[in-house]
């Protein structure tokens, strides 16, 4: 959908804030090419008191360009949710961090450069 230019439905992949998120996007920093994955990480499912679970899926660190040059790198939660899979931000390009701590910190640091896809 990104590489394409047209991210209309591209919520329908996404949880329920994404809708929020693409009301305010700017539209020229639309990606003209994929992120590349530099890092994954497989989250545990966690037992709820009512016996249920959450927390459990792949978390992706993607990072790249903008449409406007500017380096990003964000995370993507990639989960099931009855049935389907979706990502909790698939409007990736936008920096959109999720904290694996409690603890708050101060604001993050610039991105780093995505690594080469050169050998």
């Amino acid at each position: 959908m990104v590489e394409s230019g047209d991210i209309t439905n591209i919520c329908d992949l996404g949880g329920p804030t994404c809708p929020d998120v693409l009301t305010g996007l700017a539209w020229e920093r639309l990606p003209s090419s994929p992120p590349m994955i530099v890092d994954t990480t497989t989250l545990q499912p966690v037992d709820q008191a009512d016996g249920t679970t959450s927390g459990a899926g792949v978390l992706i660190t993607l990072c790249g360009l903008d449409g406007l040059g500017q380096s990003y790198r964000s995370n993507m939660l990639i989960y099931f949710n009855q049935g389907r899979l979706v990502a909790t931000e698939p409007i990736y390009w936008t920096g959109f961090r999720i904290a694996m701590s409690p603890v708050v910190g101060g604001p993050s640091p610039s991105p780093a450069a995505c690594p080469s896809s050169s050998p």
